[in-house]
């Protein structure tokens, strides 16, 4: 009965490994064994229908029968798993076929283990995933070109990701892509493989009737020996090697823009079904282009418009500036007189007549004012303003000695030093400083003392400097005009003035990269700032970065 037994046992494992080795040879996949020195064992059909090889002609041979140069090291991988009893699943890598043609394959290698616990070889199942490795590198293209094409990248790298996403799609030989311009000539813009000699040769292959983009598909010709071609430009593309091209259109918004041109080196049947992923490109490729001229051609407008605006500002200043100087001398004349009749004749004269010639001596002073103004903004605007650094506790001083207004006789000036030094044009930041303290010390309410604080606040690479008044302030529904030509918020009869000097203050600071503004409640004071790059870097100066608090005793 034991004998019987084990007889049995012994027939269901003989049975068993038929039913398994069965199995194997019949599986689709490639199954391959190999012992522990690299030599190949065992070898099914579905490895005889994915290598090449038959059986007879591959058992007994090296692993390394299989193995492309550059992948040699795969034998080692699978060596150093069977020593470590690991199995390897879904590893991805190219082996070659008996033709010498790379296959992608995801292998899976288990070792073979021994009834005492040795490995003595491995199995290996090898499944042929290139036509999946295609498609992701279809996709990888495809996806390529749109992210190059959506961040606007220049024409050219939408060119190459356009070609590249070609060969992948449709793998020519050769391609190229023909672009035709608004006075329909063509010219040939990027090339894989293909001469810029033969250009003008495939363009005349092209039907190019179809200008509109709206019934120009994809067309073909077979085989350029039988295409009936005429003969110099059949000619000329057989010496390139050319013996079947495909034109898919490149159009957008119905409008043709040029073609992409695929080339094989033999005759061949193309199909509406193969070329459609080409269309998806081309019409990517047409919409970067469509793009790019539309921006052109827009650039060129604002170009030109700029280039117009710009003469005419150029104009206005040149015009502003000679009536501007021409009217200071009637105005002159028109003072000298009134002043002679004034002294000359003014005992002759009664009190109303003496009092309407000051009124013109008065209003000839304030005219002259004007045209000054209007003079120093015009040189402001057109003169050229070389930066450098400028000592700003230095320009104040001297501007308090030279204007009587003030003076410290007249006006209480508390600076906080020490002042930084700017990045700016001295000429003109000297007029900056004076119009702004002598607003400070012209609008105050009669009978009060005008009382200025000058201080400076860093802003990492940037100065402000305050100009704080004890004024009359003003509105805040003011301030946004305030900085305008010719703009008053306060009555001449109250307090004079051109209108023109805070424009002079903006203008000047522009010129110099710098900004200006105002903060005021409108009723108790005003806090001018204006703001110019550092002349050194922040670590140099000694300047407190807290910002400034107002005073409250000029309120």
């Amino acid at each position: 009965l034991a004998l019987q037994s084990e007889l049995e046992n012994q027939k269901r494992a003989e049975e068993n490994n038929r039913r398994l080795a069965a199995i194997v040879e019949c599986s689709v996949d490639a199954i391959i064994g190999k012992n522990l020195d690299g030599t190949i064992t065992s070898w099914n059909q579905g490895a005889e229908a994915l290598f090449g090889h038959r059986a007879d002609e591959i058992i007994g041979r090296p692993l390394t029968s299989l193995l492309p140069p550059d992948r040699l090291d795969n034998k080692l991988t699978i060596h150093h798993a069977i020593a470590r009893h690991e199995t390897i699943t879904g590893w991805e890598t190219v082996w070659q076929r008996k033709d010498g043609n790379p296959i992608d394959l995801s292998l899976t290698v288990s070792p073979v283990i021994s009834h005492e616990g040795q490995a003595i070889g491995a199995s290996t199942i090898a499944r042929d995933i290139t036509e999946r490795k295609r498609t992701e590198s279809r996709q990888q293209a495809l996806y390529h070109l749109v992210a190059t094409v959506n961040r606007a990248a220049a024409l050219p790298a939408v060119y190459d990701a356009a070609l590249e996403a070609i060969s992948h799609c449709h793998q020519p030989d050769r391609a190229a892509i023909l672009l035709c311009d608004e006075g329909d000539s063509i010219q040939l813009t990027a090339a894989r493989g293909l001469s810029p000699d033969v250009d003008s040769a495939i363009a005349r292959l092209c039907p190019w009737s179809c200008k509109d983009g709206t019934a120009f598909t994809p067309v073909w010709i077979d085989d350029i020996v039988e295409g009936g071609t005429e003969a110099v430009v059949r000619q000329t593309v057989l010496e390139e090697g050319i013996r079947a091209i495909a034109f898919v259109p490149l159009t957008f918004e119905c409008r043709l823009v040029g073609v992409f041109v695929l080339c094989h080196d033999r005759p061949r049947q193309f199909t509406m079904d193969e070329l459609r992923p080409v269309e998806a490109i081309a019409s990517q490729v047409a919409f970067a282009i469509s793009r790019q001229r539309s921006a052109e051609a827009l650039e060129s407008l604002v170009d030109q418009r700029t280039a117009s605006l710009r003469e005419v500002v150029a104009q206005m200043e040149e015009f502003s500036y000679s009536v501007s100087h021409d009217l200071r001398s009637p105005v002159r004349s028109m003072r000298g007189y009134a002043q002679a009749v004034l002294e000359d004749h003014g005992d002759k004269l009664d009190d109303h007549g003496r009092e309407l010639l000051g009124r013109i001596l008065r209003n000839g002073e304030r005219m002259d004012r004007l045209i000054q103004d209007l003079l120093t903004y015009s040189r402001i605007s057109r003169r050229d303003m070389p930066l450098e650094p400028v000592s700003v506790q230095k320009l104040v001083a001297e501007i308090i000695q030279q204007y009587p207004a003030i003076h410290p006789d007249r006006a209480d000036i508390h600076i906080d030093e020490p002042l930084p030094d700017v990045l700016g044009h001295e000429p003109s930041l000297t007029q900056v400083l004076s119009n702004l303290l002598s607003n400070s010390a012209k609008f105050v309410a009669p009978g009060i003392r005008p009382r200025i604080k000058i201080a400076a606040e860093l802003r990492e690479n940037v100065v402000r400097l305050w100009f704080e008044d004890n004024g009359i302030g003003i509105k805040p529904e003011n301030q946004s005009r305030l900085f305008g030509m010719f703009e008053r918020v306060h009555s001449n009869r109250s307090y004079e003035g051109t209108g023109i000097g805070l424009a002079i203050v903006r203008k000047a600071i522009e010129r110099m990269n710098g900004t200006a503004g105002v903060v005021s409640d409108g009723t108790s004071g005003s806090r001018f700032w204006v703001e110019l790059p550092l002349a050194r870097p922040a670590s140099a100066q000694h300047v407190s970065t807290c910002p400034v608090k107002q005073d409250p005793t000029l309120g």
